[in-house]
């Protein structure tokens, strides 16, 4: 049985720009997964990496091997956003991350979802994460206020 960790937040707010928008006015399924990594993306920052690091310090990378998105309730142009990330699952050689949703205004959750990521070296075989981005994933993970937290 897998251990379930303690869910520690990383907050990112954007705005529905028209753009992202379908004919309906309502945004465009495939960009919740593009805030999604938006989301990942600031888990890193917070961390104190960033991909680029990971990529160009370590010469790893951590492709996309599984995402899934439940849509619970529409987001239009020009509402404000929350995503909500945190690590599911890790080890050595994969993260899983988890995500929420919301509109801002009405603290109302319009999507979950989850992405699993490999890591990889240059040659796209599977690698491991460096002792530093592991503790910092534990850190990040573990040293928190509260069982439901940011950060």
């Amino acid at each position: 049985m897998e251990k379930t960790l303690p869910q520690c937040f990383v907050d990112s707010f954007l705005r529905v720009r028209y753009a992202e928008t379908d004919s309906m006015g309502i945004v465009y399924h495939t960009n919740y997964l593009v805030w999604m990594e938006v989301g990942r993306t600031d888990y890193f920052r917070q961390m104190g990496f960033t991909y680029r690091d990971l990529e160009n310090q370590y010469k790893l990378f951590t492709p996309l091997i599984e995402v899934n998105c439940r849509y619970l309730a529409p987001a239009v142009y020009d509402d404000e956003i929350l995503v909500r990330t945190y690590v599911k699952q890790f080890n050595r050689r994969l993260v899983r991350f988890g995500y929420e949703i919301y509109r801002v205004n009405e603290n109302y959750k319009l999507c979950e979802g989850e992405s699993a990521h490999l890591v990889v070296d240059r040659e796209r075989k599977r690698s491991s994460f460096p002792e530093k981005v592991l503790s910092a994933f534990q850190k990040h993970i573990y040293n928190r206020k509260d069982e439901a937290s940011e950060c």
